[in-house]
């Protein structure tokens, strides 16, 4: 089977899942923390509003996110001269009094735009503040009442600074006698949690992936090397079963006949002919010594000066053993005479 056809293992999709996982999540906590921005800006706005005088803020709304506040005052050239103040809520709230006014008072309920509230004069109050306006408007930045204080044209940005907990307010007006519009800008400072242990365990599931990525491997090598092996081992006995098998030529005729030559009978029994019968086997000497049938001896015939030399050397050996058998019977008869004539 091929390796793109073998099926992974639990481990191996184990050890590619946590590698995956843990690069991934180094990588992200990693770039989060290069690209982050620790400064988010934030604004709050009140529209001008024609009908009104002043504009200004409710208590706690100048710090409502930071200590630190910037604010915008904006009105239309004809809306002539702005002019602002700041102080507590409390004085401002007072310089309104019963004036038409536009009262930011922070967020809606779902924060997605400004809590707005308008504030409509009695006839009485109305011809009054009508009067300042004709002679010259509020001159609110004048007073001594205030913390601080300006005046500008079309656009003017008044930075400041309100403690938590302390009530501080901004009010604003034209001199024509309009409310302009109120824009605070806060520069939110976020924390950045410590990205450390989120890049650690990335890490940590990244070299754990690795190692069983490594132990899969290691085991299907040892695997893949046993398979070579085996197989190696198989050819080498299919090798072997086909050497052992030999195709001999066909003899027509006696091959154990002591005429036929001995290329022969070595040619046509791959030099097995006269090889030891069973040299190996436990009863070896009785194969050997057993008796044969008459029909199975081979008797091959001698020369006349073999055969007489054989009858010569025959004679000599048998003289040369009656002779102590000759002496012994000759030694026994001598003794028994003697005892006899002692007798």
């Amino acid at each position: 089977m091929e390796k793109s056809q073998r099926k992974w293992s639990a481990r191996r999709i184990t050890g590619v899942l946590l590698a995956a996982a843990g690069v991934a999540l180094a990588v992200v906590t990693a770039k989060h923390a290069a690209t982050f921005d620790p400064e988010e800006i934030i604004t709050l706005s009140a529209p001008a509003q024609q009908q009104a005088i002043f504009s200004y803020t409710a208590p706690g709304v100048l710090n409502l996110i930071e200590d630190k506040a910037e604010v915008t005052i904006a009105a239309s050239p004809a809306a002539g001269e702005i002019r602002w103040a700041f102080g507590s809520s409390a004085d401002v709230q007072s310089y309104v009094g019963e004036s038409a006014a536009r009262a930011l008072l922070g967020y809606t309920q779902d924060g997605q735009g400004a809590d707005i509230k308008d504030q409509a004069a009695s006839d009485e109050v109305a011809e009054a503040d009508a009067k300042v306006i004709e002679a010259g408007g509020f001159a609110l930045h004048e007073g001594d009442m205030w913390s601080n204080s300006g005046a500008g044209e079309a656009k003017v940005v008044a930075r400041l600074e309100v403690p938590s907990g302390v009530d501080r307010s901004i009010i604003a007006t034209t001199e024509k006698g309009t409310a302009p519009q109120l824009t605070i800008t806060w520069v939110h400072t976020k924390e950045l949690t410590s990205p450390a242990p989120f890049v650690v365990i990335g890490v940590l599931l990244a070299l754990i992936g690795a190692v069983l990525l490594l132990t899969d491997w290691r085991d299907a090598m040892r695997k893949h090397a046993w398979e070579v092996r085996a197989e190696r081992r198989r050819a080498e006995k299919l090798a072997a079963a086909g050497a052992q098998t030999t195709t001999l030529p066909v003899f027509k005729g006696d091959l154990a006949d002591p005429e036929t030559d001995r290329s022969l009978q070595s040619a046509h029994t791959a030099g097995a002919f006269g090889a030891a019968v069973l040299p190996g086997a436990p009863n070896m000497a009785t194969i050997r010594q057993r008796p044969l049938a008459q029909e199975d001896r081979i008797i091959i015939a001698a020369e006349a000066s073999d055969r007489a030399e054989d009858s010569s050397d025959l004679a000599t050996i048998r003289a040369a053993a009656e002779q102590p058998q000759e002496a012994e019977n000759k030694a026994e008869f001598d003794a028994s005479e003697k005892g006899a004539a002692n007798a």
